[in-house]
């Protein structure tokens, strides 16, 4: 081997060793730009979840309160129709004790 084949590797020994950093910056770049949009896929689809979970439970709430509403509706109806059903029970009995209290007429007087 002579003096000018010996330089030869050299530098192209040199170039090589020069551009394996650079490849492995290139490729450790190009790693991090994977990570990054991978990193935003999963945490678009953690959010996409946390939402359906959220609605789901928002869902389950709405129809506990409708429920809920229901039967309050229900028994404040029952107890207006109780109401409405002993008042019309007790009318005739207001009514006289109202005439007899109004003409003052004694008890034994009927």
């Amino acid at each position: 081997m002579d003096r000018d084949e010996i330089i030869r590797r050299i530098v192209e020994a040199d170039t090589e060793a020069q551009a394996a950093p650079s490849a492995s910056r290139e490729k450790l770049e190009g790693l991090d730009e994977e990570l990054k949009l991978e990193r935003e896929a999963m945490r678009k689809a953690f959010y996409a979840r946390a939402e359906r979970r959220i609605d789901k439970v928002r869902e389950t709430e709405n129809e506990y309160a409708d429920m809920q509403i229901t039967r309050i509706d229900q028994e404040l109806k029952r107890k207006i129709e109780d109401f409405d059903r002993e008042a019309e029970q007790k009318r005739e009995r207001w009514a006289d004790y109202l005439f007899r209290t109004a003409t003052a007429l004694p008890d034994d007087a009927k």
